[in-house]
């Protein structure tokens, strides 16, 4: 899956604080996105009902560098749920922070 795509549809969700479901129903997605890179591990936690998830390539958790982002935004109007590309430029909440950027450290080329 390409990164735009990615961004994109992690855009989709509406990951405000208040929708657990809605952030736990994203780190599904990303889990899901993230397997199709090959040999991958995860580790999975939760608090206070919220999930959130931890992943390293070709089977490695003990990396020298560590890259993280979140997925919760500030609540907005629905239609900023729906992402947007103008001028290969990438629109929608969250495409800055933290959603876009998420959606790279999915990529592959990290490994």
């Amino acid at each position: 899956m390409e990164i735009i795509q990615i961004a994109k549809s992690l855009i989709g969700f509406r990951t405000i604080s208040l929708r657990k479901d809605e952030i736990n129903k994203c780190m599904r997605f990303i889990k899901k996105s993230v397997k199709q890179n090959g040999n991958v591990v995860f580790k999975e936690y939760e608090r206070n009902g919220v999930k959130s998830l931890l992943f390293g390539f070709n089977n490695i958790f003990e990396p020298e560098l560590i890259l993280c982002g979140h997925v919760d935004v500030v609540d907005a109007k629905d239609r900023q749920f729906t992402a947007k590309v103008r001028n290969q430029k990438l629109y929608g909440r969250g495409a800055i922070d933290m959603k876009g950027p998420t959606a790279v450290l999915n990529c592959r080329s990290f490994a």
